[in-house]
């Protein structure tokens, strides 16, 4: 023992404590989402000096990713630093540009290296860091740019999130590694930080800082261990068995139908688990709340998942909406409103750059490809067919919408599209390889593509149902 350094040495007693085998860099980073706990309430306890703030929050940043990757961490310093120096000394005009592509570059070059180390692995390298810090990097030099402009010439979002001054080294590396957000996120904007860190998040409240997040947080931890048991499930049902030949050749359709359901539904625990950890986290370090409601705190500033609305939505919409929400709002408001089209090929845009910041697998792009196809059906369906199933009442001075007695068919049609939908798209999100995406949705016919232009025939030849005549048109 004495032969070992801190590190390692806790390495060893973090394995031989944990009673299931898994891999030694997915049990530190388990004990680094649980280790942010105690040391978020610590943090939430500082006094009032940024500067001590930032330098604390940094360290612990630091070490987790030290400590799960090794020198490896060096990438988020250098491309940090580089953002950073692009964003200071580059032409006013052209470096958010110029700072956006660095940071896409070095993050496609994390994808690549990974695929060529590790090609369809899973272990905790940078390239995961580097997705978040993308987020971080291009959300900064937007708001840096947008700070540049006059207010009336910003959107409302662009207003709250716009930097007007800009940060010097220790708010900048404060900001990239602060620790409740840096393995995991949510990526929050610079902004938000900032006023996290000097308290003016929170001058609405009693004594000028965050409100006590023990609830919150507790909160987010236990619904965390549930999702662990979703994690635990998982294992019993590996994805990689649907890129093998017999999956196909020993079973039956419904069984391989079945089976990518509850596989691929099951792997999005995992996902669940580490988001509301570091949720929690971010609570109990007061960075997660986000504002009052009749006199209650609210939350949800660094929640970055909603399972059960996930599970149960209706629609693309609101799973987009629920699935790693800072993702989403980054993909909204720095690439779909940017692009300059929001119709049709802006959508298809957006889920392109998403599928990018995931990597190069094939199967981001067969999920994402088909993820915009169902997105473009249940706008489709919904606009031909809900209406049928509710009735406008108009008597009042708001009209309001009553459901039918059928309403409840509807809704139930709707959640089993969309879930089951969602299960079909994420099996090549997971399987990750051309011929293994191929062959998983081989072996059940293409059943997903097939419903869904079957069903977008249908709704094509049904068509929107007619408004009904006012009593001036049937006069006439």
């Amino acid at each position: 023992m004495s032969d070992l350094t801190v590190n390692e040495a806790l390495e060893q007693w973090i394995m031989q404590s944990i009673p299931i085998d898994i891999p030694k860099d997915q049990a530190k980073y388990v004990f680094c989402l649980m280790l942010a706990y105690p040391l978020a309430f610590l943090f939430s306890l500082l006094p009032n000096s940024p500067a001590l703030k930032h330098t604390i929050g940094l360290s612990i940043g630091v070490w987790f990713g030290y400590f799960i990757m090794g020198s490896e961490i060096l990438h988020s310093a250098f491309s940090a630093t580089c953002v950073y120096a692009i964003m200071r000394f580059g032409p006013s005009r052209q470096a958010h540009k110029l700072a956006v592509a660095f940071a896409i570059l070095y993050m496609s070059a994390g994808h690549i290296q990974r695929m060529y180390n590790d090609y369809l692995g899973w272990r905790m390298d940078f390239s995961g860091v580097q997705l978040l810090l993308t987020i971080k990097y291009t959300t900064f030099a937007f708001d840096w740019y947008d700070g540049q402009k006059a207010q009336q010439a910003l959107s409302e979002y662009q207003k709250g999130m716009c930097v007007r001054k800009f940060p010097s080294i220790l708010e900048w590396f404060g900001y990239i590694y602060f620790f409740p957000g840096f393995l995991t996120g949510p990526a929050f904007n610079y902004g938000e930080y900032n006023n996290y860190i000097n308290l003016s998040m929170f001058k609405e409240t009693p004594t000028g800082r965050a409100p006590f997040g023990g609830w919150a947080a507790l909160k987010a931890f236990l619904s965390a261990l549930v999702c662990a048991g979703g994690v635990m499930m998982a294992g019993k049902f590996p994805v990689s068995y649907m890129r093998d030949d017999e999956f196909y050749n020993t079973t039956t359709f419904l069984y391989r139908f079945g089976y990518l359901q509850v596989a691929t539904a099951l792997c999005r625990f995992p996902y669940y688990f580490a988001w509301i950890m570091s949720e929690g986290a971010c609570n109990l370090a007061g960075l997660g709340f986000s504002g009052y409601k009749n006199g209650v705190a609210i939350w949800e500033r660094a929640t970055n998942v909603w399972p059960l609305k996930i599970e149960t939505a209706q629609n693309y919409r609101a799973i987009s909406e629920h699935w790693n929400v800072r993702t989403d709002r980054w993909l909204k408001h720095y690439v779909y409103e940017r692009v300059g089209n929001k119709g049709t090929a802006g959508l298809i845009i957006t889920f392109m750059a998403s599928a990018v910041w995931h990597g190069f697998y094939p199967g981001y792009y067969f999920s994402f490809a088909t993820a915009a196809l169902h997105v473009h059906l249940g706008r489709v369906l919904r606009r031909n067919f809900r209406s049928r199933f509710v009735k406008v009442d108009s008597s009042t001075e708001k009209p309001t919408e009553k459901p039918t007695a059928l309403k409840p068919l509807y809704d139930v049609i709707s959640w089993v599209i969309s879930w089951t939908g969602l299960n079909y798209n994420f099996a090549p999100f997971m399987i990750l390889s051309f011929w293994g995406s191929y062959g998983a949705w081989r072996s059940i016919y293409f059943v997903g593509h097939i419903a869904a232009f079957t069903l977008l025939a249908l709704a094509t030849i049904v068509g929107p149902p007619r408004k009904p005549r006012s009593a001036a048109d049937k006069t006439k």
